[in-house]
Parts: structure tokens; C-alpha cells; sequence
């Protein structure tokens, strides 16, 4: 495989994870999903869970198996979001690696075929999921409850990796 079809997610979603549904998911075949926390979940530095992520995650858990999986090195932190939403997760994954991925679709029991990596970046997420041989859904950012002004050097800094992951992609000739 040619290393930027690593960089193509299975589909790209213009809203945030809210937008991943039971119909959608059905649709695809898809029994579980692996989810990023930062800004997928929760803004990168929030604690607290947008009540409408609340709401999707109680609309699909008692139907599908769903794990959070995260870079983030705060595994308190991690814990306590897992906590509020009633869902399994990890902390710490070093994605795209493949080692944290791999043990949670094993304690999953489902092949990866029929689990999506659900998350906000190309390079980490949607890489990881595609390495895994499952279905990468790529969605938007979720806005921090803090409202962190866009000039400040954290989202300057997000937003510009972000972007050149975009840009990057596009270079080699994924339709994003």
C-alpha cells in the first residue's frame, strides 16, 4: 500500500461526532467504534463533555462497543471523560501506532472490519484506523467549552498542523 492511501479516510464527515450514527453505521457494516478524545470528544484542555456528545454517546453505546482511545498523557484525565460518558478508553496510545489499537479491537472481540476509528486528524487517527484494516471516519473539530482565542499559540498551533495535514493529502491526491 502506498503510504498516502494511509492518509485517505474511509469517509469524511463535515460535522462533528455527533454526526456518527446508527443509521450511518449500520450502513457500513460497522459494529464498534475506537474514538479519539481531543478535540473529537472534548476541546484539547476540557474536561467537561458537550451535553450533545453525552446524548450521541448514550444513543449508541447500549447498541455498539465503544472505546476511547487517546494520545493525551493526562490518563487522569482521560479516565475521568471515559468516566462521564460510561465508556472504556486508553490513554497514552501513540497513535498511529498500532500496539494500544490492537489490544483494545482484541478485548473488543470484533474483527477491524467491522470497527471504525472515528477522530479529527489525518496523521493520527484516520492513519491508524487504515493501518488497522478498519474503517477511518474523519470529522471536524469539536469547539472547546473554553473558547480558547484563535490567536492563542495552542490553536494556532492545532489549527496550522491541521491544515497542513489537509494540504498534505491533497498534495498527494486524496479528495478531502
Amino acid at each position: 500500500m502506498s503510504w498516502w492511501k494511509l492518509l485517505i479516510p474511509s469517509l469524511v464527515l463535515h460535522g462533528s461526532v455527533c454526526d456518527v450514527t446508527s443509521t450511518l453505521l449500520e450502513q457500513y457494516g460497522l459494529r464498534g467504534l475506537i474514538v479519539d478524545v481531543d478535540d473529537t470528544i472534548v476541546g484539547s484542555s476540557d474536561w467537561d463533555i458537550p451535553a450533545e456528545v453525552v446524548a450521541w454517546a448514550d444513543s449508541l453505546r447500549h447498541t455498539y462497543t465503544i472505546w476511547l482511545v487517546s494520545n493525551n498523557f493526562n490518563q487522569r484525565r482521560i479516565q475521568q471523560i471515559g468516566k462521564q460518558l460510561g465508556l472504556p478508553c486508553r490513554s497514552r496510545a501513540g497513535k498511529p501506532s498500532l500496539r494500544v489499537i490492537n489490544q483494545v479491537l482484541a478485548t473488543m472481540g470484533l474483527p477491524p472490519q467491522q470497527v471504525a476509528m472515528v477522530g479529527d486528524r489525518l496523521l493520527t487517527d484516520v492513519v491508524a484506523g487504515n493501518r488497522a484494516g478498519m474503517f477511518s471516519i474523519l470529522v471536524q473539530p469539536i469547539a472547546s467549552e473554553r473558547q480558547a482565542s484563535p490567536f492563542s499559540a495552542f490553536q494556532w498551533r492545532n489549527n496550522w498542523l491541521r491544515q497542513w495535514e489537509i494540504w498534505l493529502a491533497r498534495k498527494s491526491g486524496v479528495k478531502i
